[in-house]
C-alpha cells in the first residue's frame, strides 16, 4: 500500500474515531499533540504515537536504514542493469572523479538548477544516479 492511501486511511480512522490519538509521546511521556508514525504502511490503523521531535527522530531513523538497504547493493555482485537502482552522494561522486568536494557540490547545485540531473533526497541528504558521474566530470559551467 502507498503512502497517499495509507495516511488517506489513518485520517478517515481518526476522523471517524475508529483510531483515539492519546496525549502523550509513546517514546519520551511529554504531554502534548502527538502524530501517528507508521512502521508499516501496509497497517494504516497501526501507529505509534509520537511527539514532533520523536516522530522526526523515527522517520530518521526509518530514512538511514533504507539509505544503508541502498548502499548495501553497491557490492562487485551487481549486474550492469541493475546500476540504475544504485544512487551516489556529491561524497561519492567526489572520490571516485577525484574532483574535490566543494567543486562536485557546486557543479552539481548547477547542474539541477539547469535541470540536466535529477536528485532524491534522503533526509538532508541528496543522491544521484550513476549517469550523474560523467555530467560531473564533463561540467564546463563558470566556477
Amino acid at each position: 500500500m502507498i503512502q497517499q492511501e495509507c495516511y488517506r486511511i489513518y485520517n478517515k480512522g481518526l476522523r471517524d474515531r475508529v483510531i483515539k490519538r492519546p496525549d502523550t509521546c509513546a517514546n519520551c511521556d511529554r504531554l502534548c499533540k502527538v502524530a501517528g508514525h507508521h512502521i508499516d504502511y501496509n497497517k494504516p490503523l497501526t501507529v505509534e504515537w509520537l511527539c514532533h521531535r520523536c516522530h522526526g527522530e523515527a522517520d530518521s531513523r526509518r530514512n538511514q536504514r533504507i539509505w544503508n538497504e541502498r548502499m548495501d547493493k553497491l557490492d562487485s555482485t551487481l549486474l550492469p542493469d541493475e546500476l540504475d537502482e544504485i544512487m551516489f552522494t556529491a561524497e561519492q561522486i567526489a572520490e571516485r572523479t577525484d574532483i574535490k568536494i566543494h567543486t562536485v557540490r557546486y557543479r552539481l547545485s548547477e547542474l539541477r538548477r539547469e535541470g540536466k540531473v535529477k536528485s532524491q533526497q534522503f533526509g538532508t541528504t541528496y543522491v544521484y544516479p550513476p549517469s550523474v558521474v560523467d555530467k560531473v566530470k564533463d561540467y564546463s559551467g563558470k566556477e
